[in-house]
């Protein structure tokens, strides 16, 4: 289905003004003020989403019976956290992460990195793999890393790609720093603070300018490399990540 105009029926929530366009100036330097979303406005998408959800809505309570739960608090394994007055959203899996360690932590000790510094996942031989039953146990946690790494928990996304490169074959240390992994994500939840809107809170402020950054000063190292305790811990904070 094709919504003719679709963008056109979006209502908008603050004041959006328009210089009169070519064909219809009056001559007389005045500006317009809209009532409704155009296209081109940055806005218009959500706006329009905004008015098909509550049509959709409306529609389905008059044809069932329907009951609003609100907002949604826990989806999937994420645990959604929000405060509407700061404008703010948390998103976290201290559960699953916990649950996760216990299953497949085995490492004894704090760890402060997903991965030791020196350490590097290369294929080995086949007779050095461990037995079918480790195999299956390695590929079930590697899959469940990737679901946290994906979510809320980049710092360990480097260390679940390595990993991923010999879930074939895996071999006794690849087993164990699968284990420290694991720990570290249990021992480390966090929650990703996302702000609401927050293009458009830069728009207001003015402009979004780009400038060039250290590599001692990029947080999207600790996704590409392996980094050392005082450099990991930094790169997570460069983030927003809140550590517990």
């Amino acid at each position: 289905m094709d919504i003719v105009t679709a963008f056109l029926n979006g209502v908008l929530e603050e004041e959006t003004y328009m210089e009169q366009p070519e064909g219809y100036n009056d001559g007389s330097g005045r500006v317009w003020k809209l009532k409704k979303a155009l296209y081109g406005l940055k806005q218009a998408p959500r706006q329009w989403y905004i008015k098909l959800r509550e049509e959709v809505m409306l529609k389905l309570q008059d044809k069932f019976k329907c009951k609003t739960l609100g907002d949604v608090n826990y989806y999937l394994g994420l645990h959604i956290e929000r405060d509407v007055e700061k404008r703010w959203m948390r998103v976290h899996q201290k559960k699953y992460l916990e649950a996760l360690a216990a299953n497949f932590g085995k490492s004894e000790g704090h760890m402060a990195t997903p991965l030791p510094s020196g350490f590097k996942c290369v294929k080995g031989p086949a007779e050095e793999s461990v037995g079918e039953e480790e195999r299956r146990r390695f590929h079930s946690l590697v899959g469940s890393l990737m679901y946290a790494a994906v979510h809320t928990r980049p710092d360990a996304a480097f260390a679940t790609g390595q990993l991923a490169r010999v879930v074939q074959c895996p071999n006794e240390e690849q087993v164990a720093a699968r284990e420290r992994v694991a720990k570290y994500l249990g021992q480390t939840a966090t929650h990703m603070k996302v702000k609401w809107h927050w293009v458009r809170s830069m728009v207001t402020a003015g402009e979004v300018e780009l400038h060039y950054v250290k590599t001692t000063a990029q947080p999207a190292d600790m996704m590409t490399k392996r980094l050392v305790e005082q450099q990991h811990w930094k790169c997570c904070k460069l983030a927003g990540m809140a550590l517990n």
